[in-house]
């Protein structure tokens, strides 16, 4: 009996030393898989690398200083293998250079790298790109990572003035009414408007032109074949466009003129329509007093006056000075001009 009790025992005790072996194994090994995946570069360790930055306007420029700063995610030793500015690769921005070595757990090479980017009045943002390439266990790995900073406009414009627009200039005689507009030294993207109150010829003007004396007064400059080729047809509804960039030189348009006719002149600078109430030039108005018939008429045979206004036009109403008085009007006398339908 006692010799059965004890064999039995001892099987027993031996079955449960190897329920215990074998638990313990099982338990084991998937911790022993999960160190494996750690020391040999588990896709959980392989980080995209970090991109931290501040950015600094300067009002009185409108200029933007970004200081990006770039470190690695990842426990192992990385590389930085590519660096991107605004999608065009460089070999450095400040100290984050291709070939930089980078490790969070070593006294020998940097945990991060920074450098500065200088930005411009108008660029509405600035991206930054790094490539990071490191070896985990026997795995070689390449993460990217790609940060964008949007920049508003943070000039100060409360002391600047508006743009300047162009120059606008009309000459009269007995028969057309010639508007020249002149950009060269405007500011603005300017578009010119020229609604007449009834269907009227137009063209291109030639041999029109102009100067400033010392006064600062327009001078109007007509040569003797100056003509006005009226090859197409304008009305309220169909008003004449002029556009012009900054910097552009005269256009010359000129209307074939009869009693009551009235151009109301439009004025748009970088996209902005000006409110500066009634801008009309009047053809009897300008023709009044001189030796002519307002309905076409030929005028003196020796002399045959000419009139003209300008106006440095400034946005916010400067506009309404074109052609309407106020001490800009003036004549000037030549010799008969011939024009040329």
């Amino acid at each position: 009996m006692k010799q059965t009790s004890l064999s039995r025992r001892l099987l027993a005790g031996a079955a449960g030393l190897a329920l215990a072996a074998t638990s313990a194994f099982a338990f084991a090994a998937p911790a022993a898989a999960q160190d494996d995946a750690r020391t040999f570069g588990g896709g959980s360790m392989v980080k995209k690398p970090k991109i931290d930055y501040t950015a600094e306007c300067d009002p009185a420029t409108g200029n933007w200083t970004i200081e990006w700063t770039v470190s690695p995610r990842s426990n192992a030793k990385v590389e930085i293998t590519e660096v991107k500015s605004d999608g065009e690769s460089v070999d450095a921005l400040g100290d984050i250079a291709v070939g930089t070595k980078l490790s969070r757990h070593s006294h020998h090479k940097p945990a991060s790298v920074s450098g500065t980017q200088e930005v411009e009045h108008g660029v509405e943002s600035a991206t930054l790109e790094v490539e990071f390439t490191g070896k985990w266990g026997w795995k070689t790995k390449t993460k990217s990572k790609s940060t964008t900073v949007d920049l508003e406009d943070c000039k100060d414009h409360s002391d600047e003035g508006e743009p300047l627009g162009p120059d606008v200039v009309y000459l009269v005689d007995c028969t057309h009414l010639v508007f020249i507009i002149d950009n060269s030294q405007g500011e603005a993207d300017t578009v010119v408007t020229f609604s007449p109150n009834q269907e009227v010829a137009y063209g291109e003007a030639s041999g029109f032109s102009y100067t400033i004396d010392e006064d600062g007064e327009v001078v109007p400059v007509i040569e003797d074949d100056a003509s006005v080729a009226t090859d197409g047809e304008a009305s309220a509804e169909s008003p004449v466009v002029v556009e012009h960039a900054p910097g552009d030189g005269a256009t010359a348009v000129g209307f074939h003129a009869s009693e009551g006719l009235e151009i109301s002149v439009g004025l748009t600078l970088n996209g902005e329509e000006l409110e500066f109430g009634d801008a009309i030039v009047s053809f009897n108005d300008e023709v009044d007093g001189l030796d002519c018939e307002v309905d076409g008429g030929e005028g003196g045979e020796d002399e045959l006056p000419v009139t003209g206004s300008s106006t440095l036009l400034i946005a916010g109403g400067a506009l309404a000075l074109l052609a309407l008085g106020g001490g800009m009007f003036m004549v000037a006398r030549r010799r008969r001009v011939t024009f040329t339908a």
